[in-house]
């Protein structure tokens, strides 16, 4: 385990210790939120949920969920990054995800700390890693400029000021939840199998 996976485990343990909750995947799973564990990891319930999740809270014009969110990243990324790009944001499919400005607040530590540890148990699971944290967050970060531009009926005047990623010169076009979570597992399957 990393060192910043021990300390995140650390910060998990102090302020949840003695909390209990069980929660159910869609395959059936039964899962403790607080508690990671490799054994409930599931990629067809990661595809499955991130599929429905909506970023951005669904502010926008339609439906973009976290699932297309990662496919694109991960053709974005060195094709060494690529399965961890897809799974970068695979903590949510067990605890949800604050929107970053509160995520951001010293309060939400302990919350921060534990989206750590999912994402340590599932890239571990998966085998996945980020050689360069810095160039995802950055990507991360760049798409954004697209996603606002390309989805959101009043775009924020940011995101008009910025210079959005070139993906192919297209717009992003919201996939259906099925899409979404079948093109998800293809790409999955293509990562590991390369």
């Amino acid at each position: 385990m990393t060192e910043s996976a021990q300390a995140a485990a650390r910060v998990v343990e102090t302020e949840f210790k003695d909390v209990r909750i069980l929660a159910n995947t869609y395959t059936g799973r039964v899962f403790n939120p607080l508690r990671p564990d490799p054994a409930v990891i599931c990629i067809e319930d990661i595809a499955h949920s991130s599929s429905g999740m909506a970023r951005y809270f669904r502010h926008t014009d339609r439906l973009y969920s976290t699932a297309q969110h990662a496919v694109i990243l991960s053709h974005l990324a060195p094709i060494e990054d690529a399965l961890g790009y897809l799974l970068h944001d695979a903590d949510e499919t067990y605890i949800g995800d604050p929107i970053a400005p509160l995520k951001r607040q010293t309060f939400m530590a302990p919350f921060r700390a534990l989206s750590d540890l999912w994402i340590h148990t599932v890239y571990s699971v998966f085998g996945a890693n980020v050689q360069n944290p810095g160039l995802l967050r950055s990507l991360d970060e760049q798409i954004r400029v697209n996603e606002m531009r390309d989805l959101y009926k009043v775009v924020p005047q940011w995101a008009l000021d910025s210079v959005p990623l070139p993906l192919n010169g297209r717009p992003i076009q919201p996939w259906s939840a099925w899409d979404a979570e079948t093109r998800f597992l293809a790409r999955f399957h293509e990562l590991r199998n390369r």
